[in-house]
């Protein structure tokens, strides 16, 4: 698979982006982090908390996003 740029991340995104194994799951974080506009600090603490890994599993993805986003704003 080639690699996506994402013109509004930073060289630091990219760094925590590169440390993501599996491809689909890299673009989901880039993709989420340009999309909601993420610091590298909130896009660190989604993959720690295996944000990805928790959409897979949830029976409702879409309100366990909306629930992910809601917390970050409340931050």
């Amino acid at each position: 698979m080639e690699p996506i740029f994402w013109p509004n991340l930073c060289w630091s995104h990219y760094v925590e982006l590169i440390r993501v194994k599996r491809d689909n799951e890299r673009n989901f974080y880039a993709l989420e982090a340009s999309k909601n506009n993420w610091s590298v600090r909130e896009l660190a603490r989604q993959k720690d908390t295996l944000l990805f890994d928790r959409l897979q599993n949830s029976k409702d993805p879409e309100a366990m996003l909306k629930l992910c986003q809601d917390g970050e704003e409340k931050d």
